[in-house]
C-alpha cells in the first residue's frame, strides 16, 4: 500500500530528531527543563523504546488478535527503564532502525490489512491507517519539544 507523505513522514522522524540533538549539543542532555518534561537523553530513549510498542500495536490490529492493546503510564516506564541512564547514540540507532523495520512492514500492506484495528483502553478501535497517524503526531510532539529546547538552550 503506497501511502507516500505519511510513510516519508514517518521515515524521517529519526533524522529530523538527530539532527536536533546535534544543535542542541551533549552538554544539554540531562538538563532538567521541567520536572514533568523527559530530558534530551529520555526523550531520545523513550522513541526508542516506544518503537516496539508502536509496532506490537499494529501487528495486534493487523492480526485482528483478541483483546484489547495495554495502556501505559510513559512516565512511570521511563523511571521503570531508567530512561536517565540510556546512551543517546544507542538510543538514537535503535530509534532508527525500528521506526526502518517498521515502515517497511507498513509499505507491504493492503488497503484490507490498513483498515483492521485494535481495541485500545483509552482511545477505542484504532485501525492500523490511525496508528500511523498516532505515530506521527507522537513524533511531532516530541520534535517540537526539542525545537521548544533549543531555543531555551540557545538563549
Amino acid at each position: 500500500m503506497q501511502t507516500p507523505y505519511l510513510l516519508e513522514g514517518l521515515a524521517s522522524g529519526p533524522s529530523v530528531v538527530e539532527t536536533l540533538i546535534g544543535r542542541i549539543g551533549s552538554q544539554h542532555y540531562d538538563t532538567v527543563v521541567s520536572p514533568d518534561r523527559f530530558t534530551v537523553r529520555e526523550i531520545v530513549a523513550h522513541l526508542a523504546d516506544w518503537e516496539a510498542i508502536w509496532r506490537e500495536r499494529a501487528e495486534h490490529g493487523q492480526a485482528q488478535a483478541e483483546g484489547s492493546v495495554q495502556a501505559m503510564d510513559e512516565g512511570e516506564r521511563a523511571a521503570t527503564l531508567n530512561y536517565a541512564t540510556w546512551d543517546v547514540a544507542e538510543s538514537l540507532a535503535i530509534y532508527r532502525q525500528r521506526r526502518a523495520d517498521f515502515v517497511e512492514r507498513v509499505r507491504s500492506l493492503s488497503a484490507e490489512e490498513m483498515d483492521r484495528a485494535y481495541q485500545h483502553p483509552q482511545y477505542g478501535p484504532v485501525t492500523v491507517w490511525v496508528h500511523c497517524v498516532m505515530l506521527a503526531g507522537h513524533d511531532l510532539y516530541h520534535i517540537q519539544q526539542l525545537l521548544d529546547y533549543q531555543a531555551e538552550f540557545t538563549r
